[in-house]
């Protein structure tokens, strides 16, 4: 599942869930009071480590207002980080118990768990982004397109700190964020030519189709197919 995906279906969560007659009647139970605080926890911690989604929502203002100049890390590392944020939300949401919850309580409790357990699978299992789409790389999209497209069809231009910085101003954050996109195609450029046999991911070949791509791994393959 992408991030961005996650994000807003866990946002979408909290908000339904406080709209909630029992909410909206300010008679939720303590249970509920405590499940709806870490879904908007976790909503909130998923927007400050997500400049682009966090942009899409136009909350990069303020506080935040410097995510604006930012993109998320495409890296191992990054990657790494968040499953271990994920199983934490996820050991968080799992320790409030279903007694004390509404029926509602309960709904949101359940797709919460079942949203974490999604997030995780393929950094868990496989170490990759994606087990449809394990390249960074790819016929339909990858790191050559999805920032360009975001940068000019997302990113705002209110101002000349977030358009094009003159003599005054050391950079703006569209260059900041084209000069980031910049370093992530260069690195993902040179890791291409690298196998990663332990994750099962083989290296692409001409004329191979993208179901063959994922086919290329064993390991891989099973998942897609489960």
């Amino acid at each position: 599942m992408d991030r961005r995906q996650f994000l807003a279906s866990s946002g979408m969560a909290a908000l339904a869930f406080a709209a909630e007659p029992v909410f909206a009647a300010g008679k939720a139970s303590a249970g509920d009071t405590r499940l709806h605080g870490l879904l908007d926890a976790v909503f909130q911690d998923g927007i400050a480590r997500s400049p682009e989604f966090a942009t899409s929502l136009g909350v990069d203002k303020g506080k935040l207002a410097h995510l604006r100049g930012e993109l998320s890390p495409a890296t191992a590392a990054e990657r790494h980080a968040d499953l271990a944020r994920n199983q934490n939300w996820l050991g968080k949401i799992k320790a409030v118990s279903d007694s004390g919850l509404s029926e509602a309580g309960k709904r949101h409790r359940a797709l919460a768990i079942y949203q974490l357990e999604q997030r995780t699978i393929a950094a868990e299992r496989f170490d990759v982004d994606s087990v449809q789409r394990p390249y960074p790389i790819f016929q339909q999209g990858g790191a050559y397109f999805s920032v360009p497209d975001f940068l000019t069809s997302q990113h705002p231009v209110e101002s000349a700190a977030d358009g094009e910085a003159d003599v005054e101003i050391p950079m703006s954050s569209f260059q900041a964020r084209a000069r980031i996109s910049v370093a992530r195609w260069s690195g993902v450029a040179s890791g291409c030519s690298q196998n990663r046999p332990q994750n099962g991911v083989s290296p692409t070949r001409p004329g191979m189709s993208q179901r063959g791509r994922v086919k290329a791994s064993g390991k891989v393959s099973r998942a897609v197919a489960a």
